[in-house]
């Protein structure tokens, strides 16, 4: 372990052990003493005892050594993945740094610090100890408020600023500082290296008193979230940060504005106060100022900012060029009047400061990351050229992550051809790459990586993880058995963290075959990886397999252990979810209750949402609809759009029971427009039975139409039957048959015997007729 030594000084980096004047010394008097016993004419028992401090003196020397070499190579690492290492040869103090070592931007209008009003929960998470990330867009003043806190709280502690972006990973399994601040300013930069940021770093460095600040751009944030079954192994990371969102407020520029010289007021009021004196407006300006007098400059910062959208951070000039005609608002030759090198010019030109539009980077340009957030605001699609490129463009280890925000994007054909490139790059993949590529269809870029086997990935590569996430979407696409290899290359690759949700997930796929004895092996070996929020997981998925067996003491066992254990609070709140469920089946509704609110707790808007909506449906049952529709209320207020539609349904028929068709109508209406096909099928078909009740014919057809053209068989067979009704009523009956044969052609087996009741009695009445 790397010792870093404390003493009245601070954390100091120790002088070259192996040249050092003590081992020098010391070697010296060995020799001395080996030069007496040769010449030695005195009492024998004399010269026994210096060949023993000789022989004992030369061990000890050697051993010495080596450890001096050993240190001296980790302080040589130490040196290499730390920035701002003063001449001393030690760890700067936070308040020897400038707000340019905090890596805070230079601002074009000079101006004292102004309080922000996410300032207080900052305080309080350092003083507390919790790692804090704070959260804004580009040039929110992230970085200069947290430099200012820090200073104010720990002005004299020495700071830890890792090289970007390998040095956390160099030198976190060395070992960690003990009371210093370590800077993780811009956290993507150390998220995004070859080995996935730990988030037992975290805890350790808590454990030893540390208190780590980093901040992060929110739309770089999102792009870590998990979507669906699909995740980064960096949110377990990030999910153990304390966040601090750094919000745009009226009433803070205002107060600001209020504080600040008159005649800087009007841009404060405007823009806000880090964008204004950043000079982040200059910036937008300068690209809109662009857009008719320099096109392709524009079209290059647009390819340039889809390059990072989809995770590549920089692009070549070959590739800007390429990809730049796509993004011309009215395509033409590229170059057109004006040249390549003119474009690159005029878009690398300091605007103020040090602020470019497009930032050179060796062979290479990376877009301004204010510009990148402004364009992100426009929400446009990011072309198919660009995917496909970045694709072939992408290093295996990209691979995974690059599939991540393909799949989040709705691109799962792009996501597949990532995944598959990160995981068929193993020398270990001959079983998968005879499954998916047998037909020798895909890209030619996809077929020379995975023949070439000298490009192999370890389990450092992005490799495991990328065959993880191929096999949740060849699990989907209903292609088993090369899920089934998928999951297991990552299960056999090494790597705990991505081998373990790879056994969950790849146990989940056997529970669902029927097969409980693999299934449970597969879990078991997840949770027995050592990786505590994977193997909750597993804990969780076992208690759904033994609830299903009918092993309901086994099963609270596994959700219990799931709760209790180390995890981050996401899997948890899963379990909590889950034993909620159970105890209900079981009529234990006050130990649901406590479950459900335990999730609802977590923080975690997923599973807090799903468990919202189960206690909603608790309380309804019980009669409680008002603690019913807070709770249902809760759920469609997560911003997350499965169980927010689901629970809009569930709110709008418990309004239909209690007489409100208004606020009924306006819940379905929310599932309807989710964009979750199933649940707003579910509440067209809802939707539609309450209109027949009230008389209006022609909107509940068009509603039950709706749910029929959704595509989803359930809700479509359901509402089938419920236009049949309301057709047979009109005496409609040649409609009302249509709809109850469209009913029983959609095979759904409880609609179809009763579609088929009502189409026969439809019939019998004919025939008496």
């Amino acid at each position: 372990m790397v010792t870093w030594m404390e003493d009245s000084e601070g954390f100091q980096w120790r002088s070259k052990r192996t040249a050092s004047s003590g081992l020098l010394a010391f070697g010296c008097l060995i020799g001395v003493t080996g030069i007496v016993i040769d010449s030695w004419k005195g009492p024998s028992w004399i010269l026994l005892s210096l060949g023993i401090v000789s022989v004992l003196g030369g061990a000890f020397h050697k051993l010495a050594s080596s450890r001096a070499a050993d240190h001296d190579r980790q302080d040589s690492l130490l040196r290499a993945g730390s920035r701002g290492i003063r001449d001393t040869a030690e760890l700067p103090r936070v308040n020897e740094l400038n707000l340019t070592d905090f890596r805070v931007q230079k601002a074009s209008i000079q101006i004292s610090y102004q309080s922000r009003e996410c300032e207080a929960a900052l305080r309080n998470a350092l003083i507390e100890g919790a790692p804090a990330l704070i959260l804004g867009h580009s040039m929110a003043g992230k970085s200069h408020m947290a430099a200012h806190i820090v200073r104010d709280l720990y002005g004299s502690w020495p700071i830890w600023i890792p090289e970007r972006p390998n040095g956390l990973r160099q030198l976190m399994p060395e070992g960690c500082p003990r009371d210093t601040v370590v800077w993780l300013d811009d956290i993507e930069g150390y998220l995004t290296s070859d080995e996935p940021f730990r988030a037992e770093w975290l805890d350790l460095m808590r454990h030893r008193n540390c208190r780590v600040v980093a901040t992060i751009r929110t739309s770089a944030y999102e792009s870590f979230q998990p979507s669906g079954e699909a995740r980064l192994p960096e949110w377990e990371a990030l999910e153990r940060f304390e966040r601090i969102w750094m919000l745009d407020s009226e009433v803070e520029r205002e107060r600001i504005a209020a504080q600040v010289p008159i005649e800087l007021r009007s841009g404060v009021r405007q823009y806000g106060l880090a964008e204004y004196v950043g000079g982040g407006y200059l910036a937008t300006d300068r690209f809109n100022s662009g857009i008719s007098q320099h096109p392709l400059a524009v079209a290059m910062l647009r390819a340039a900012a889809d390059w990072r959208r989809v995770g590549l951070e920089r692009i070549t000039r070959s590739r800007l060029i390429e990809l730049a005609d796509t993004y011309k608002a009215v395509p033409t030759r590229v170059g057109g009047d004006e040249s390549v090198d003119v474009a690159l010019e005029w878009a690398s030109t300091p605007i103020v400061g040090n602020i470019r539009l497009l930032e050179p980077s060796g062979d290479e340009w990376r877009v301004f990351d204010y510009l990148l957030d402004y364009l992100a605001t426009e929400d446009r699609e990011i072309p198919d050229s660009t995917w496909m490129a970045a694709t072939a463009d992408a290093s295996i280890s990209q691979c995974f992550r690059l599939g991540m925000r393909a799949y989040r994007s709705g691109n799962k054909h792009i996501a597949k051809l990532a995944w598959m490139r990160g995981a068929l790059a193993s020398p270990s993949a001959s079983n998968l790459r005879r499954l998916l590529l047998g037909d020798a269809t895909s890209p030619a870029h996809l077929q020379a990586d995975t023949s070439v086997t000298s490009q192999t990935a370890d389990h450092t590569s992005g490799s495991p993880y990328a065959a993880d996430l191929l096999g949740d979407l060849l699990k989907d696409e209903g292609n088993i058995e090369a899920a089934k290899a998928a999951y297991q290359l990552a299960i056999d690759s090494g790597n705990t963290f991505a081998g373990a949700y790879a056994a969950n997930d790849l146990g989940k796929l056997l529970a669902e075959e029927g097969d409980s004895v693999g299934a449970k092996a597969a879990y078991q070996l997840a949770i027995d990886s050592g990786e505590s929020n994977p193997a909750a997981y597993a804990e969780a998925s076992l208690g759904d397999l033994l609830a299903e067996e009918g092993d309901t003491t086994g099963a609270k066992a596994a959700y219990q252990r799931a709760i209790n254990s180390e995890a981050a609070s996401g899997a948890k709140a899963y379990a909590a979810n889950d034993l909620g469920q159970l105890l209900v089946r079981e009529g234990d509704t006050t130990g649901a209750k406590a479950a459900y609110q335990l999730a609802i707790d977590s923080g975690e808007s997923n599973p807090a949402a799903y468990a919202a909506n189960s206690l909603g449906n608790l309380l309804a049952k019980e009669g409680d609809t008002t603690g019913a529709k807070a709770a249902y209320q809760l759920a469609i207020d997560s911003g997350e759009s499965h169980p927010a539609a689901y629970t809009a349904n569930s709110l709008g028929n418990l309004l239909a029971r209690e007489g409100d068709t208004t606020g009924a109508k306006a819940a379905y209406q929310l599932a309807i427009d989710s964009g979750e096909s199933n649940q707003a099928a579910y509440a067209a078909n809802s939707l539609g039975n309450l209109l027949a009740k009230e008389g209006d014919t022609t909107g509940a057809k068009a509603a039950y139409q709706q749910a029929i053209d959704s595509g989803m068989p359930d809700p479509a067979a359901v509402a089938a039957i419920g236009l049949g009704d309301l057709l047979a009523k009109e005496g409609d009956t040649t409609a009302a048959k249509a709809a109850y044969q469209q009913a029983i052609d959609l095979e759904v087996p409880p609609a179809v015997r009763l579609a088929s009741d009502r189409l026969e009695t439809l019939l019998a009445i004919e025939r008496d007729t």
